[in-house]
């Protein structure tokens, strides 16, 4: 592990200037990272408990990103997984962990124009992705549409309990490439899924910041530990890697103090 402390980004270096301005997808990829939903291991928990997810079910990872929800999906139910996501590198990352499965399967697609056929998948993964999504609305009939009828959304939705301030909203944007609605709050997401979906069951939870040290210390160890995706790569690129994601995260982590998480399951109106 390197230990001395990072310097700042060197955009003289070799490899620097990409790493600083690839989008933020690409920087996920680029790091290796197991690019988890709203709280992790107990969100994919909850769905595969309120959705009935079984070894025989098929499932849809929507935007997957790295592919952690649907292999964690998967190891839990043993269920089949095949996962879209926008970013090639992701899509990359995402079937390097699967190690050839042919059960977990991936590839470079929009969340708006699904390449996929109709009532094809019991359960879609959608995660918090449609804040991100540019055409929520298309994204969520193109949802519906693979779904087989009475097929399940697992949503974990971020929403807002307290408008956060504009300024802050702005350096959002800036880190991760998006600028959220600071209007999004609980009831925005409950009109957007009954659009298409009937609420089947709901856990609300807080989202408690976890402050400047522990946000620098989980960093550090992403960067600077035994990170796979990072073997051979230089110092100065990592420096910039720790640079960019612990301003990424400090960010977010001031922002968590405006938000609480909807874990949702919704099931396919007819």
């Amino acid at each position: 592990m390197f230990l001395r402390t990072p310097v700042a980004p060197d955009r003289t270096q070799p490899g620097v200037t990409a790493v600083l301005d690839k989008a933020y997808p690409d920087f996920v990829a680029f790091l290796g990272q197991q690019n988890t939903p709203p709280g992790a291991f107990r969100t994919v928990d909850e769905w595969v408990r309120m959705a009935s997810v079984t070894r025989g079910s098929r499932l849809l990872d929507l935007a997957c990103s790295t592919g952690w929800s649907g292999r964690t999906a998967h190891e839990l139910t043993g269920a089949d997984v095949h996962g879209i996501d926008i970013s090639a590198d992701a899509v990359e990352q995402a079937r390097a962990y699967a190690k050839g499965s042919p059960v977990l399967t991936y590839q470079v697609a929009d969340a708006a124009e699904l390449p996929l056929p109709d009532d094809t998948y019991t359960h879609v993964l959608g995660g918090c992705n449609f804040g991100f999504i540019e055409r929520r609305e298309r994204a969520l009939d193109e949802v519906h549409r693979v779904l087989r009828p009475g097929g399940m959304l697992c949503s974990a939705a971020f929403y807002y309990h307290t408008r956060p301030p504009e300024d802050l909203l702005d350096r959002v944007a800036e880190v991760i490439g998006f600028r959220p609605d600071g209007s999004r709050d609980r009831e925005f997401w409950t009109r957007f899924f009954s659009r298409r979906f009937d609420p089947v069951a709901e856990v609300l939870h807080d989202t408690p910041a976890l402050g400047p040290r522990r946000v620098a210390r989980a960093v550090r160890r992403s960067v600077y530990g035994r990170v796979p995706a990072l073997a051979g790569v230089s110092r100065p690129v990592r420096d910039a890697c720790f640079h960019r994601l612990r301003e990424t995260r400090l960010v977010l982590d001031e922002h968590r103090r405006y938000q609480g998480l909807m874990t949702g399951v919704w099931r396919a109106k007819p």
